[in-house]
């Protein structure tokens, strides 16, 4: 016959037995409601990493819930990498993400802070990046802002073309400012290399 001392020795002892049973459902419920929201990336990944590992789910099911969890901003860059040269391995995964959490931080140390994901469900919002404000002469040689012309990813998302050279300007300082194709918005070639330029379809 087994004695306890107290009716808390008696509790340790059935936590002690039941723990990994619950720990494997608590953590499959638990993962649906993580999000990363105003947190940075450094605090937030390590613990629902720590949660993942309990799911004793695979690589494939783990990667949709953190992609759900992230951050717009990263899943915004997320997208720009095409689909077969994404990660299904999720700790490749991870530092895919930690890549494009760095690239975020490079023009907006707290972005974290601003336009976070939605406490329910992520809805795929494209981040809007600070637009560059742009100045033009005016008749008396002094520069006039044009800041009200800009240009931002959600036009790049949209695949809106500028219609004004005030646009065009504006299309080009963000292109510019965030390394991507002059033409066609891509982050993978310059515009001298755009395939559907049309100073490459005309040389063909």
């Amino acid at each position: 016959m087994v004695l306890f001392d107290s009716v808390n020795a008696i509790k340790v002892v059935l936590q002690s037995a039941f723990r990994d049973i619950d720990a494997k459902a608590t953590a499959q419920r638990k993962i649906f409601d993580m999000k990363q929201g105003h947190r940075s990336l450094t605090t937030f990944l390590p613990e629902w990493y720590a949660t993942a590992k309990l799911t004793e789910w695979d690589s494939e099911a783990l990667i949709a819930h953190l992609r759900r969890a992230l951050h717009d901003d990263i899943t915004w860059r997320l997208s720009l990498t095409k689909g077969k040269d994404t990660p299904t391995d999720l700790t490749q995964f991870m530092d895919l993400i930690r890549t494009c959490d760095s690239e975020c931080r490079q023009l907006d140390a707290n972005y974290f802070k601003k336009n976070a994901s939605g406490s329910t469900k992520h809805g795929g919002r494209v981040p809007a990046p600070a637009k560059t404000p742009l100045t033009t002469p005016n008749d008396s040689g002094d520069s006039m802002d044009l800041s009200a012309i800009t240009w931002g990813a959600e036009d790049v998302a949209s695949g809106r073309r500028p219609k004004t050279d005030a646009e065009r300007a504006a299309r080009k300082a963000y292109c510019t400012k965030h390394g991507l194709c002059h033409w066609c918005s891509s982050d993978k070639h310059r515009s001298l290399n755009c395939d559907t330029a049309p100073w490459r379809t005309e040389k063909e």
